[in-house]
């Protein structure tokens, strides 16, 4: 199996994503495991609403966050019909769990808030091009992360533990309920509490490396 990084700059517009089904057919990869990186536009508006929020300006960020929601829905109208109503249900339920925190009140550092609203990124821009892959012929499974990277608790550059990550993909890729093809969030993981990391900000360490080493020991 092999693992394939998409960077930020393919997804930021509708010609940009809608050129990549013919570059991955053109690879002939037999199991790819496509890691998705999160859109600038996106990582930008997601790191005002951090800041807003850390600074108890609810009004502000929850504004900021409508207009992200908006652009991910308008985009998935651009982009599916038959799998159009599927792909904003999942989108809506990543938009849920961010909307109960910026309702609450900051009571642990930035660094953990900016973690657990930054990673939604990654999950939009990933479940959008799962969705429309498979829209369009290319069967694929999403597959979280979060259920896959085990990370310790140093929020913004969070330590991968490799020996748990390993065994974690092993057993995701394994599954025969898969697609041969995996689609995924780069640079994001979960503490053993189920909370979001995100890991490689320092060292540039991406979750494509991490893919591709457990693949090379097997």
């Amino acid at each position: 199996m092999q693992a394939l990084a998409l960077a930020s700059n393919r997804i930021n517009n509708l010609v940009e994503i809608k050129k990549i089904p013919a570059e991955l057919l053109a690879d002939q990869i037999s199991e790819l495991v496509l890691v998705i990186g999160a859109a600038e536009k996106t990582n930008q508006q997601l790191q005002q609403i951090s800041e807003q929020f850390f600074a108890q300006e609810k009004e502000a960020a929850l504004s900021i966050f409508q207009q992200l929601k908006d652009n991910h829905y308008i985009l998935c109208n651009d982009l599916m019909i038959r799998e159009n109503e599927n792909c904003k249900q999942h989108l809506a339920d990543f938009f849920t769990e961010i909307e109960w925190l910026l309702h609450d009140n900051p009571v642990r550092n930035f660094n953990y808030y900016s973690d657990q609203i930054l990673c939604l990124g990654e999950l939009l821009s990933s479940c959008i091009i799962s969705y429309y892959l498979n829209e369009i012929g290319i069967q694929n499974t999403w597959v979280d992360a979060r259920d896959m990277i085990r990370t310790d608790n140093h929020f913004t550059n969070a330590q991968i533990n490799t020996t748990i990550t390993s065994e974690k993909i092993r057993t995701i890729i394994s599954n025969p309920l898969n697609a041969r093809m995996l689609v995924t969030q780069s640079n994001t993981g979960a503490t053993d509490d189920n909370e979001s990391t995100i890991f490689g900000r320092l060292d540039a360490t991406d979750a494509t490396v991490i893919f591709n080493t457990v693949f090379n020991r097997n």
